[in-house]
């Protein structure tokens, strides 16, 4: 059974990450982020804004870890998330996006992105959510 809480869900999260290696983190931290709330894909991602470029740290999709290249901000829901701090897209999320092929690659419906904030105030990059299924998030 999937939390419904905040507090369980961070709890489950810091029970996975606590004996976590600096060198693994990120791929646990989504592959943890997966199994806790049910999502088919979580991707963690650095933004160079200065030259509009994603670079994936770590992706979960569908059971496995893959390897994505860089690719351009513009046009995709991380742009979103970097302009606004967060999106949530609960379904028709390529309709929306339909230059950005990462979406369409992994068929995804639905999107939560939250930005990844430096200590200083500025924006490092996303933690995204995604499902292949529009009701895979609950509201």
């Amino acid at each position: 059974m999937l939390p419904t809480s905040a507090p369980e869900i961070f709890r489950q999260l810091a029970d996975k990450l606590s004996n976590v290696s600096e060198e693994g983190f990120f791929q646990h931290l989504v592959k943890s982020l997966a199994d806790i709330l049910g999502v088919n894909h979580v991707v963690v991602e650095h933004v160079d804004s200065h030259q509009g470029i994603l670079t994936t740290l770590a992706v979960w999709s569908q059971g496995e870890f893959i390897e994505t290249a860089p690719y351009s901000l513009q046009g995709t829901p991380c742009q979103q998330v970097a302009e606004h701090s967060r999106l949530y897209v609960p379904s028709q999320v390529r309709q929306q996006f339909p230059d950005d092929q990462r979406l369409a690659a992994l068929r995804v419906e639905g999107y939560l992105g939250v930005a990844i904030a430096a200590p200083g105030g500025g924006f490092l990059g996303v933690i995204a959510l995604m499902h292949s299924s529009a009701p895979g998030f609950i509201e």
